[in-house]
């Protein structure tokens, strides 16, 4: 009798964890992918935590080209001379560590340029 009543104690502790899990994931989903009004989502909360990374990826991704252009629209107003043209290229998945030295090396010239006429020291150099 006390074993079986031992064993429903940690069921239901597990159960509670289990619970407690479920309810933590489902708050990460809802952050990263708001439930719609009027759409029902029939995915369990594993298949949905299976798609945060790609989720986080994408919103990455945006936000990165966002603080980009946004970069870009003052530099070209500030810094009108500044040649951007190898920025303007489209860089392909996959980029070889040498492609991306390569862009690196691009940006950093123009970055040079700019920062050699705002007269403030960049701290890697």
């Amino acid at each position: 009798m006390v074993q079986i009543r031992r064993l429903n104690r940690d069921k239901e502790r597990r159960d509670k964890e289990i619970f407690d899990l479920e309810m933590v994931a489902r708050a990460v989903i809802d952050m990263i992918q708001p439930r719609h009004q009027n759409i029902t989502d029939m995915r369990s909360v594993l298949e949905c935590l299976q798609l945060v990374p790609a989720w986080l990826s994408r919103c990455m991704k945006g936000t990165s080209k966002a603080v980009a252009r946004q970069a870009l629209g003052l530099v070209r107003a500030w810094f009108p001379h500044v040649d951007l043209g190898s920025l303007r290229k489209r860089f392909p998945e996959g980029y070889s560590p040498e492609q991306y030295e390569a862009a690196v090396q691009d940006v950093g010239d123009i970055a040079s340029v700019i920062v050699d006429e705002m007269h403030v020291t960049a701290p890697y150099q």
